[in-house]
């Protein structure tokens, strides 16, 4: 690994997904199970060769049935906190395998009598499962160093667990240290192990430039609210924040935790629409509004007709909003207003259309009810500013405002902004009547962001299609 500080590169993380090996990833993250499943059968051969039982036929049964559970019982344990030793863990949940198995085995009449074949099995698989598991996770290791780009990791915090987290990454080869960063300048030193210690303003400049994957805070599980803050500030940047722990219970408890090359990392932030994923969002987004731009072309221009016809001034309205990384681009509607209620969404006052606003157009009324005045939209997600499905474009006042008001609002620019999106299909769209309103729109929109998928996508699109094209408060 190499422990230099990096400038950010030209390309960032979607290319850098591109050049990788198709192959090197689906491999490296099959050997370790597959070595497992080569460890629970090799276990069940010891088990039979001490025992003479089962048969051939349901020993490979319970053989798979071995993997099977182990590896949904190590899910559910997740990883070993920092600073403990492993094996206490692999035994403790060897253990509850056999003993799962031998039950499960033993009421389908699989199990014979007495306690050899589980002795057997348990001390067996005892050092097996181990020795495979490591080798598999050193060659694992091997092939994601030779054939993938290194994870690119940020340590934030430059204190003494810093320090140690630091000397543990720069044993891993297939990690490329970014650089150490602090905002406490007066109490840690401006260098460490020849990194120099930067602030968080050069690591979210590092972040928006794609030369970060992870960022790993850490610092005691006693400075709770520095956690939360720095998570807060970098949670609304497109990159996974985690948080490396001390041994024993504590405030994170409960919360989702992701091993790391040993290392148990609380999931504070995932990175959205990473790699592989959002090369075929992006695919699909353009292709799909190319097709639905030839598709709607008459009613483009009947509606473009409509509403030059209806009242003087442009046919678009263009609109400054805040996109994916807070990077401003403008929005096109068909104009709904009349020309001198109009402005371009940059202004101070807060303002939210409401169904009863005087200076809504006849057409505009009806365009609005039906969202036919988002259509033009479709021109934004062809240039790859916005998405079919995402969270909606605010105005920028109400960037702004809200901004100000709630904490997570931000966390929204993590991806691009979209036409429809999962808030909306579940009725939180519309004029904004109450902070709540504002708040259950953020909370559906980060539900979205942080576990998306792919059907999802298609879910939200044929909702909108069926039920969510009529807004019956615009």
């Amino acid at each position: 690994m190499s422990g230099e500080e990096i400038p950010a590169p030209s390309a960032g993380p979607v290319a850098a997904s591109m050049r990788e090996s198709r192959w090197a990833g689906p491999v490296a993250d099959a050997v370790v199970p597959l070595a497992g499943l080569l460890a629970c059968a090799l276990a069940v051969g010891a088990m039979v060769a001490v025992a003479g039982a089962p048969a051939p036929g349901p020993a490979a049964v319970v053989a798979v049935a071995l993997w099977a559970v182990h590896r949904s019982l190590a899910r559910t344990f997740a990883a070993v906190p920092a600073g403990r030793p492993h094996w206490p863990r692999r035994l403790f949940l060897w253990l509850l395998t056999v003993a799962i198995v031998h039950l499960l085995a033993t009421l389908a009449g699989l199990a014979t009598g007495g306690w050899t074949a589980p002795l057997a099995l348990l001390a067996a698989g005892a050092v097996a499962l181990p020795a495979a598991e490591c080798l598999a996770g050193r060659l694992g290791a091997v092939i994601r160093a030779r054939h993938l780009p290194a994870v690119r990791i940020a340590v934030l915090g430059a204190g003494e667990h810093g320090r140690r987290l630091l000397a543990r990454l720069r044993e891993l080869p297939d990690v490329r240290l970014v650089g150490i960063f602090d905002e406490r300048r007066d109490r840690v030193p401006p260098a460490i192990e020849g990194l120099a210690v930067r602030d968080l303003g050069d690591l979210e400049r590092l972040v928006r430039a794609g030369a970060v994957d992870r960022v790993l805070i850490a610092l005691p599980a006693g400075a709770r609210l520095r956690i939360e803050a720095w998570a807060r500030r970098l949670r609304r940047l497109p990159v996974s924040v985690g948080f490396v722990p001390d041994p024993g219970p504590a405030w994170y408890e409960g919360r989702p935790l992701e091993p790391f090359h040993g290392l148990a990392v609380v999931d504070l932030a995932r990175q959205p629409l990473s790699g592989p994923g959002r090369i075929a969002k992006d695919l699909f987004d353009r292709t799909a509004a190319a097709l639905l731009l030839a598709f709607t072309a008459p009613l483009f221009a009947l509606v473009a007709l409509a509403v030059r016809l209806d009242s003087p001034g442009p046919v678009f309205h263009r609109q400054k909003r805040w996109g994916f990384d807070g990077r401003p681009f403008h929005v096109l509607k068909f104009r709904t207003f009349r020309i001198e209620a109009c402005d371009d969404g940059t202004g101070p006052k807060l303002r939210h259309a409401a169904a009863a606003d005087p200076d809504i157009t006849r057409i505009g009324r009806f365009l609005r009810r039906w969202s036919l005045d988002e259509l033009p939209q479709l021109l934004n997600v062809l240039r790859g500013e916005m998405s079919l499905v995402g969270p909606r474009p605010h105005a920028v006042a109400h960037d702004e405002h809200y901004a100000r008001l709630l904490g997570d609002y931000m966390a929204r620019l993590r991806v691009k902004p979209g036409i429809t999106g999962w808030a909306q299909v579940n009725g939180a769209r519309g004029e904004i009547r109450t902070l709540a309103d504002m708040e259950r729109r953020v909370r559906l929109d980060l539900e979205y962001i942080e576990n998306w998928t792919f059907l999802w996508d298609l879910e939200i699109l044929l909702r909108t299609l069926l039920v969510g094209l009529r807004d019956p408060r615009a």
